[in-house]
């Protein structure tokens, strides 16, 4: 969910950003989020691989019983904790319809007073 979450972020971004400065960013920040996101992949595949590595995981071989659980905990526990955290970070996300409809209604007033 929150992966999703983020991306339905950027407009609201778009529009709050026009609202502070007055400058249409979406390009800038949408590249900004990509090249995030990128980082994110790879830190997370470097992180994958570094935990197998740790727990002695060898590929083509049957794996030892502690093997599996350090996969399993790589697969679904670190996971859900990130999860968590992740939504405890989307608390302190505060705009809601109201909030959203102000910016909108704050922008359009300034686009109307510029013609």
């Amino acid at each position: 969910m929150q992966g999703g979450s983020a991306f339905a972020m950027i407009p609201d971004t778009v529009e709050y950003g026009q609202l502070l400065t007055g400058e249409r960013t979406a390009g800038f920040i949408q590249s900004f989020t990509t090249f995030w996101n990128t980082i994110g992949i790879a830190l997370s595949s470097a992180g994958v691989a570094f935990m197998l590595s740790r727990i002695g995981y060898v590929p083509n071989v049957e794996q030892t019983h502690v093997v599996l659980i350090g996969v399993r905990m790589t697969m679904f526990v670190i996971p859900g904790i990130l999860s968590i955290f992740g939504g405890i970070l989307f608390l302190f996300y505060k705009l809601d319809f109201k909030m959203f409809d102000h910016i909108v209604g704050k922008l359009q007033e300034r686009e109307r007073s510029m013609q």
